[in-house]
């Protein structure tokens, strides 16, 4: 890493800092920088550099000492004054502490980011007004505030349409995404599946109707929004599209997706009551997970071991449902402190007792 790497790259590889000394080679580099060019503006450029790559290793700790070195630097350089930089720098604050799950101090720096990009371009559509929507939308999901969350990307997603006319984008896509999720954990389903549908068919035309990763969780997206409505054929209509393209996507090889569209396939398959083909999809999806975790505790096989047994009690068929139960229930407590374990230790003991209600 060296002083040019830092001015001129916007993300500097994260694959070459990965060393030791990480923390001493960008020291380094930034003393280069201010040895050959001490100026301010590239300066805080090269700091924020250096705290965005720190953010992208998950090391949020060392990404806020930079970044928070970076904008003070901006403030001392624009008094104060509303400016692009500085907006920046906000908001790249912002996003490590919401990516360092403070969402409190998150909140703050997005306010402040988005206020002073309102400020400087005035009602007119520009993409980094947009990002800052979208972050403080983001920002919002996390604190559990959906219909704020959603509200803002609303605001996003009219910027980006007018500055693409109306064309299809990715950044288009992803904000339909985040609008439809935020809707449906507001409990605005059908908002929630009008937003993702149009996600869905943007993905679509974008990949030129091909197999894709994200054309596969949109089709996902769009199956759980009809399932929390108990809208089952619409639901299981999605989540098998979703499946079959999992499958051509992994080649039939083992993989978490394939296995979790498998688990999504079943559930939806219980819910009609279908317990054989729920059953036969479940265990398909228990038997990747097996594969794929090599016999060790996870929080998935337990899940999966969970479904199974779910489906056996109301299948009526307590013996086999109890022992898969079981199973879920000694992974669930060696895996415990993590909390969703212990929620499903609480969902397991609850079925048990219907299994066993002597």
């Amino acid at each position: 890493m060296n002083f040019n790497q830092l001015l001129n790259e916007d993300k500097p590889n994260v694959d070459s800092l990965k060393d030791a000394n990480l923390s001493a080679a960008f020291d380094d580099a930034l003393r280069q920088v201010n040895e050959v060019d001490p100026n301010y503006a590239k300066i805080a450029k090269a700091l924020s550099n250096v705290g965005e790559a720190y953010d992208r290793l998950k090391n949020y700790d060392q990404a806020l000492k930079y970044l928070e070195q970076a904008l003070k630097m901006q403030q001392e350089l624009h008094k104060g004054e509303a400016h692009p930089d500085l907006a920046k720098a906000l908001n790249d604050v912002g996003i490590a502490y919401l990516d360092s799950g403070d969402e409190d101090q998150a909140l703050e720096y997005l306010e402040k980011a988005l206020e002073m990009q309102q400020a400087l371009h005035k009602g007119e559509n520009h993409p980094d007004l947009a990002k800052a929507l979208n972050d403080m939308g983001e920002a919002y999901q996390s604190v559990g505030q959906h219909e704020q969350a959603r509200d803002h990307f609303a605001q996003a997603l009219e910027i980006q349409e007018e500055l693409h006319e109306g064309k299809s984008h990715k950044e288009i896509a992803s904000t339909l995404t985040k609008a439809g999720i935020a809707s449906g954990r507001s409990r605005n389903y059908y908002q929630a599946i009008d937003y993702l549908k149009q996600a869905l068919e943007m993905k679509r035309e974008l990949h030129e109707g091909k197999n894709h990763i994200a054309v596969a969780e949109a089709l996902n997206d769009v199956g759980v929004t009809y399932e929390r409505l108990d809208e089952y054929y619409q639901a299981l209509k999605y989540f098998k599209q979703a499946l079959k393209m999992q499958q051509e996507l992994h080649k039939g090889k083992n993989h978490d997706d394939v296995a979790d569209a498998l688990s999504d396939v079943g559930i939806t398959y219980d819910n009609f009551g279908k317990y054989d083909q729920a059953l036969e999809c479940l265990k398909q999806a228990l038997e990747m997970q097996q594969r794929l975790h090599e016999g060790e505790n996870h929080i998935a096989v337990a899940t999966v071991l969970f479904n199974v047994g779910l489906t056996y009690q109301r299948f009526g068929k307590y013996d086999q449902a109890l022992e898969y139960l079981k199973q879920a229930l000694e992974m669930s407590q060696q895996l415990l402190p993590d909390f969703s374990s212990y929620k499903l230790i609480q969902k397991i003991h609850r079925i048990m007792a219907l299994c066993n209600p002597e």
